[in-house]
């Protein structure tokens, strides 16, 4: 009786590691179209602002400055034009220097990889920001005490993976210089992705003031996984203030996108309009008319 136990305990055993196998085997194929984003290329300071640095683009309002400097995140499309100029002549026209941070053309990036998250996941990309907010405290025009972050969706999720490192050096970058998110006033994020692997999700104590404006008709995000994070950094003290539009899907402020709808794009200007004024201290120029 005792060998015939041996064997069936020897068989159950034998059998368990064959399925642990199997199963490994499963997540290492269902993971491997992912493998750019899971084990990215560490970069060092230098390289990242290789890559981001050139693709820069800046407006700025008539007159001399120095003018609040709004950072743009666009999403995993990267920068198209007929999403970007609205976005930054609308800051132009309030008073702001426009900045478009480009991930994808340094990289070789497309939409469809990074869309379809083969590459270059939030926390990655996250170093873009650090990089684009050095560069940009050397520009005579800047406001280097007034920075505000702004995203959309992809760009979104990088903000917050942004804000949750509190400028530590994030994934796949090797070092970041000394209080690098100083003189980042205020965080906006359009219909963020808020889901796996997000590292907000779990590790987030920034106290930057953070406006999320969620699509409630969302279909390419999950608006409720938003809603859910918001809550409790609110819950933990943060200043985060989450708004939901609940008749609106991705895409709500693009023009000729299926998504399109002016009304609630002109009230959510409305609300970011106010929480920018709220967040910066007074400019020292207005622009000039």
């Amino acid at each position: 009786m005792s060998a015939k136990n041996n064997r069936t305990r020897k068989l159950a055993f034998r059998l368990s590691i064959c399925l642990l196998l199997f199963v490994t085997l499963l997540i290492f194929i269902g993971l491997w179209p992912y493998k750019k984003a899971i084990l990215a290329d560490a970069q060092s300071w230098q390289q990242l602002k290789d890559i981001v640095i050139p693709y820069m683009t800046l407006e700025t309002p008539s007159g001399s400055g120095p003018f609040p400097v709004v950072l743009i995140i666009p999403g995993c499309e990267g920068v198209k034009p007929e999403r970007a100029k609205p976005r930054m002549d609308w800051l132009v026209e309030q008073g702001y220097m426009a900045v478009m941070v480009d991930s994808h053309k340094g990289r070789g990036l497309d939409e469809d990889t990074v869309c379809g998250g083969h590459a270059l996941w939030g926390p990655e990309r996250a170093g873009d920001i650090y990089v684009a907010l050095e560069a940009i405290r050397q520009h005579p025009k800047a406001d280097t005490d007034n920075i505000a972050l702004l995203g959309y969706s992809h760009g979104g999720w990088t903000i917050h993976d942004a804000l949750s490192y509190n400028g530590n050096a994030s994934y796949a970058l090797a070092s970041t210089p000394p209080q690098v998110l100083q003189s980042v006033k205020a965080a906006i994020v359009y219909y963020p992705y808020c889901g796996l692997p997000s590292r907000a999700r779990y590790t987030y104590n920034n106290p930057t003031p953070l406006l999320i404006i969620n699509a409630g008709e969302d279909t390419t995000v999950n608006p409720a996984e938003c809603e859910a994070m918001a809550d409790k950094w609110v819950t933990q003290g943060l200043p985060v203030h989450s708004i939901t539009y609940p008749a609106v899907g991705h895409g709500f402020d693009v023009s000729r996108h299926k998504n399109s709808d002016p009304g609630t794009h002109q009230q959510a200007l409305s609300v970011v309009k106010a929480f920018l004024k709220d967040a910066f201290s007074p400019a020292t120029e207005k622009p000039a008319h």
